[in-house]
């Protein structure tokens, strides 16, 4: 069988999904919250649409439906799914979304990162290139590539 070097898989993520508990926001005054995944998931969405339009990626959206499955268990199927067909390609990144939320208050732990394969210097420029990117776009702080 003939290697795709040229080739990447992308798997995307669109982080927790909506009925993960402690994935919201702290109750505003008014009583209401914000939903992580109400904004995971649009952003995942357009990932994968900006990705298909390349035919060098081959694009798998892991989780497209709102039904519930841990962080551990859609990394899993991942890494499964790569370990079945990962041969065809030898190279794959894996884009999982967040828009984490803790505590009772507003607080510094926000911006964008892009964690990375420690030791993996293809996958540390990568992920510099793409948390810098998303911090552009979306003019929030950049907290960089972590491995």
């Amino acid at each position: 069988m003939k290697l795709h070097h040229d080739r990447i898989d992308v798997y995307v993520i669109d982080g927790h999904d909506k009925n993960t508990s402690g994935k919201r926001s702290f109750k505003f005054a008014d009583e209401s919250e914000i939903i992580e995944n109400d904004y995971n998931e649009p952003l995942a969405d357009e990932v994968v649409r900006l990705f298909k339009q390349d035919p060098k990626f081959r694009v798998t959206y892991v989780t497209p439906e709102d039904t519930f499955r841990s962080i551990a268990n859609r990394a899993n199927v991942v890494n499964l799914d790569y370990e079945k067909r990962g041969s065809r390609f030898d190279r794959a990144i894996c884009i999982s979304v967040h828009a984490n939320a803790f505590g009772k208050k507003w607080n510094n732990a926000n911006g964008t990162e892009a964690l990375y394969y420690e030791g993996c210097k293809t996958g540390k420029k990568f992920a510099t290139i793409i948390s810098k990117k998303i911090s552009n776009v979306y003019g929030i702080r950049n907290r960089g590539a972590k491995p």
